[in-house]
């Protein structure tokens, strides 16, 4: 069994982000570093760890709200016509 250091899953993440930012999936990046012998484990936690960092960075965006009127309208409740009624005409 071999011991990383704890700074593993964060040399990954940073592996991780070069590989997105150069235009690989996290689907090529995945298989490629599970084919270099990386744990599953590792690898996802090196993931997710690269995807808080970049969603972390990304700048927010103000964007207006628009508020909406909500009109609630009282109807009388009709009575539903069944389908003979509609079919013959009746009341």
């Amino acid at each position: 069994m071999v011991i990383r250091p704890d700074d593993y899953p964060y040399k990954l993440a940073k592996h991780i982000e070069r590989n997105l930012s150069k235009g690989y999936t996290i689907e090529a990046v995945r298989w490629s570093l599970l084919n270099q012998g990386h744990t599953r484990t590792a690898v996802d936690k090196a993931i997710l760890l690269a995807q808080k960092d970049m969603a972390s960075r990304v700048p927010k965006m103000d964007v207006p709200v628009k508020e909406e009127k909500v009109v609630i309208v009282d109807k009388k409740e009709q009575k539903k016509k069944g389908f003979f009624a509609k079919l013959f005409g009746l009341k």
